[in-house]
């Protein structure tokens, strides 16, 4: 709890008080909104088709926004304080992944991010186009739904019985990329303050274990208890080949276990609205990662996040994180939390950070993979974007 204050009648000064302590005090201030967004029906409904910029700044505004076209354009802020953008627009297009690759081919479009093998096929050695190649700052993972697969022993034998090793060869084998294997949701191998969370010892034999020991019998190829069956069903997007092949392996590294994984293959359009609603058992899935671990793991493992599933001891322990003032403190508590949270409750299952590309025409500069920069925290990211002469 806190209470925010006027300074000496001042409203653009505010003082803070905390009823305990809070580190580091600095995350306070990470995020200012518009006053206007306290209204509940602007904040949550008023943005809907209107990305309405007045809100807030930066050195590029909206130019026009057309929803049917999925186009956004945008255009140099003629009130923005800072150092002037070299761009006089730049133009947004949502398009599936064929449809993008074949923009690109023929010229419609000066970029394109991607991390899958038919797009780097299709680009790959194209004339006046580079690919442009970093570390992506994120996780890729297998996602539950605990409300849907609400077994902890089965999730926990998920954990146990998939080599998240073969997951991350299918994904990234063909695409020249190789990285250490990961295995937190909260901090990238190289970060301070990494440690891998997984299970130890995992496969078939461990998974197995977990499940018999929670009243489970094995009836032909798979488990079952009280007449259902050991299982769930895997979600993905699109018709992309890498991930067919990404299910067709987790099939059957389940199946050598005595779990049954069934085919769930969504249209792309429909991932916002199949994740936003919860409509599914597992997916495979994405998030980014932060600069500061420690401050991630309230965002992934506690009861309040994950609709109530969880562990009341642990919740406890992730919020006396923010009581310590060593940093480094921190950091063992945020990687012990996941640790526990991996054994306990197993919702997410980390199992690569992957490549961040870029496909560019040759001649536009300061654009491409760039870590933890990010336009919401260096304007100049954008500011410096522009074309060679």
């Amino acid at each position: 709890m806190a209470s925010i204050d006027p300074v000496d009648g001042d409203k653009t000064r505010v003082k803070i008080v905390m009823s305990k302590p809070l580190y580091p005090a600095e995350t306070l201030g990470l995020l200012g909104l518009h006053p206007a967004l306290t209204d509940k029906e602007l904040f949550n409904n008023g943005f809907v088709n209107k990305p309405m910029d007045q809100y807030w700044s930066g050195p590029f505004k909206i130019g026009e926004w057309n929803s049917s076209a999925k186009t956004l354009t945008l255009i140099p802020n003629d009130k923005w304080w800072g150092e002037k953008p070299l761009l006089d627009r730049i133009i947004w297009r949502e398009m599936g992944d064929e449809a993008e690759r074949a923009a690109f081919k023929n010229g419609e479009l000066d970029s394109i991010g991607f991390a899958g093998l038919a797009t780097y096929n299709a680009v790959k050695g194209q004339p006046g186009v580079q690919i442009r190649s970093g570390q992506s700052v994120g996780v890729i993972n297998l996602q539950f739904n605990p409300t849907r697969v609400t077994d902890t022993a089965l999730r926990r034998a998920v954990f146990a019985a998939v080599d998240r090793s073969q997951l991350a060869k299918v994904k990234f084998g063909q695409i020249n990329w190789e990285e250490p294997l990961t295995g937190s949701l909260i901090a990238m191998p190289f970060q301070k303050g990494y440690q891998d969370a997984m299970p130890t010892n995992p496969g078939p034999e461990a998974a197995a274990k977990i499940l018999e020991a929670a009243g489970y019998s094995k009836n032909g190829d798979y488990y079952a208890k009280d007449g259902k069956t050991a299982g769930f069903s895997i979600t993905y997007f699109g018709s992309d080949a890498t991930s067919l092949a990404q299910f067709q392996n987790l099939e059957q590294q389940l199946k050598a276990a005595g779990i049954k994984l069934e085919q769930d293959n969504q249209p792309q359009s429909q991932f916002n609205s199949v994740m936003g609603s919860k409509q599914y058992d597992c997916a495979f899935s994405g998030w980014g990662i932060g600069a500061d671990p420690a401050d991630s793991v309230q965002y992934f493992y506690t009861s309040e996040i994950n609709e109530g599933v969880g562990d009341p001891e642990l919740d406890k322990f992730i919020a006396s994180i923010y009581e310590k003032e060593s940093h480094e403190e921190q950091l063992k508590m945020a990687a012990e939390a996941e640790k526990q949270h991996m054994e306990k409750v197993a919702i997410y299952f980390p199992y690569a950070n992957g490549p961040s590309y870029a496909a560019v025409k040759e001649k536009l500069a300061n654009y491409g993979p760039s870590l933890f920069a990010t336009s919401y925290t260096d304007p100049k990211r954008w500011v410096n974007v522009g074309w060679q002469n």
